[in-house]
């Protein structure tokens, strides 16, 4: 026959496990999103500093430059 005690115990071990899948769970995901998280922000000032996009709004992504780019419509080509 089981004791209380010992039932409390399985229950400790069964919670114990349970929190380190979880906590292995969360860990993955936060590493995946900083991953992606940094790749974007490396691949974006990559771009920025190309001359290969000169002409796209990607360039303007800096505090000093207000200017919104101007897109221009059929009829101004």
């Amino acid at each position: 026959m089981i004791t209380q005690q010992e039932n409390r115990s399985n229950q400790t071990r069964l919670h114990q496990i349970q929190v380190r899948q979880m906590h292995k769970a969360v860990f993955g995901l936060v590493g995946i999103w900083l991953t992606f998280t940094t790749t974007f922000l490396i691949a974006g000032w990559r771009v920025s500093q190309s001359g290969r996009y000169s002409n796209f709004y990607l360039n303007s992504w800096t505090i000093e430059s207000q200017e919104l780019p101007t897109v221009r419509s059929q009829q101004d080509k």
